[in-house]
C-alpha cells in the first residue's frame, strides 16, 4: 500500500461535523491539511510543548471501546481509518495553538476560517432565522408579562365601571 503523503486541503466551511462530548472537534489531519503541515508535525509540536494543552480542554485523547464507538458514528464515516488505535481530537482551544506553533500565514488564515466556518457554525433551523434558548425565553417572559399587564388593565376598567354603577345608584 503507497503511504499518504499529501493531504488534500478541505475549506473549513466544509469539513464534516465531528461532536465530541457537546464540542465541535477537528482531527489531526484535519488540521495538518488546512494548516499546510503534515501530521508529524503537528503530534511533534504537541510533543514539544505538551505544557501547553490540557486534555479536557485543548484536546480529547480517544482509545479503546469509546473509539470503537466514535468510529461507527455516522459523522465519523469516511474521516477516521477504521484500523486507527488511537485518536487525538483537538478543540477550537488546541486548534489555535497549533497555528499559533505553526506561524505561517496559511496556518494562522486556516484557523480564523475554522473559527467562523466550523467551531461557531450551529445547524440551522428549518425557521427563517434560528432562535437561541435565551430569546426564546425572553419572548415568554415577555408574552407573560404582556398578558398580566391587560389582565390589570382588564382589572382596573371593571373596578372603575363597578365604581360608576354604585356612584349611579346612589344618585
Amino acid at each position: 500500500m503507497a503511504k499518504k503523503t499529501e493531504l488534500a486541503l478541505v475549506n473549513a466551511k466544509d469539513l464534516q461535523v465531528i461532536e465530541y462530548r457537546g464540542l465541535r472537534v477537528v482531527t489531526t489531519e484535519q488540521l495538518a491539511a488546512g494548516y499546510g503541515a503534515t501530521e508529524k508535525m503537528i503530534n511533534n509540536n504537541f510533543s514539544r510543548n505538551q505544557h501547553r494543552f490540557i486534555e479536557g480542554k485543548h484536546y480529547f485523547d480517544v482509545e479503546g471501546e469509546e473509539l470503537q464507538t466514535l468510529k461507527n458514528l455516522p459523522s465519523l464515516r469516511g474521516v477516521v481509518d477504521k484500523r486507527t488505535p488511537r485518536l487525538k481530537l483537538w478543540t477550537e482551544r488546541g486548534a489555535a495553538n497549533h497555528s499559533k506553533m505553526l506561524e505561517t500565514d496559511q496556518a494562522w488564515d486556516y484557523y480564523n476560517d475554522l473559527t467562523e466556518f466550523y467551531f461557531s457554525r450551529r445547524e440551522q433551523l428549518s425557521l427563517p432565522t434560528a432562535l437561541s434558548r435565551l430569546e426564546i425565553l425572553q419572548m415568554a417572559i415577555d408574552s407573560e408579562h404582556g398578558r398580566l399587564v391587560e389582565k390589570e388593565r382588564a382589572d382596573e376598567a371593571e373596578r372603575t365601571k363597578a365604581e360608576i354603577g354604585c356612584r349611579r345608584e346612589a344618585t
